[in-house]
């Protein structure tokens, strides 16, 4: 069954949609699985992300319109969930850390001035742990690129991650730093004290 006929299917509710959800189950597992496996999923989460796709595809149908390729959309449902998925495991694992080298300090500020004392960086740590997560709270997908970058993950997983290509996910980190210095500008204030 093509993709178009499967939404089609699903839309019409009855024996249709329950023989168009079969078809789906079918025809997409295997290649969405695979696809969140090399995304970096493990089988057992990727077998999870695929169920939590079939509800999102179910739940959102009726957005989609017909003038949309079904195969395309179909994808980018599960892309989605992804993303989502990847977003929540990645707010459930981490713990904001204070931050422990020079590169790391620079990814929050392009520039500090002077070279701070052990108590004053354990003073300016904690100021930037509570501005982490005040930032975190307003803008959670800034937060989520600019922590992925502190974990020095590549620009090529954070463009995967976040679904921009790798020129926009540069751009947007680097938009990201500047919503992030209002939140920390204070923080560094600390040195000079």
């Amino acid at each position: 069954m093509r993709a178009e006929e499967i939404i089609s299917g699903i839309c019409g509710g009855g024996r249709n949609r329950e023989e168009a959800v079969r078809c789906l189950i079918e025809e997409y597992h295997r290649p969405f699985s695979k696809f969140f496996i090399f995304k970096g999923l493990n089988p057992q989460d990727a077998e999870d992300l695929f169920q939590e796709v079939v509800i999102k595809v179910l739940k959102g149908v009726k957005k989609y319109r017909p003038e949309n390729k079904a195969e395309a959309w179909l994808w980018q449902v599960a892309r989605n969930g992804l993303t989502d998925y990847q977003r929540q495991s990645w707010r459930e694992s981490r713990v904001i850390t204070p931050t422990s080298n020079d590169g790391e300090w620079n990814v929050l500020l392009d520039t500090t001035e002077g070279a701070p004392t052990v108590a004053d960086e354990d003073r300016v740590d904690n100021c930037v742990e509570l501005a982490l997560k005040e930032f975190e709270v307003e803008n959670p997908d800034r937060a989520f690129a600019l922590l992925m970058q502190m974990e020095e993950r590549s620009i090529a997983e954070i463009s995967s991650a976040i679904g921009r290509s790798l020129g926009a996910t540069k751009e947007y980190l680097s938009q990201c730093r500047k919503k992030l210095t209002p939140f920390v500008h204070h923080c560094f204030e600390l040195l000079n004290n």
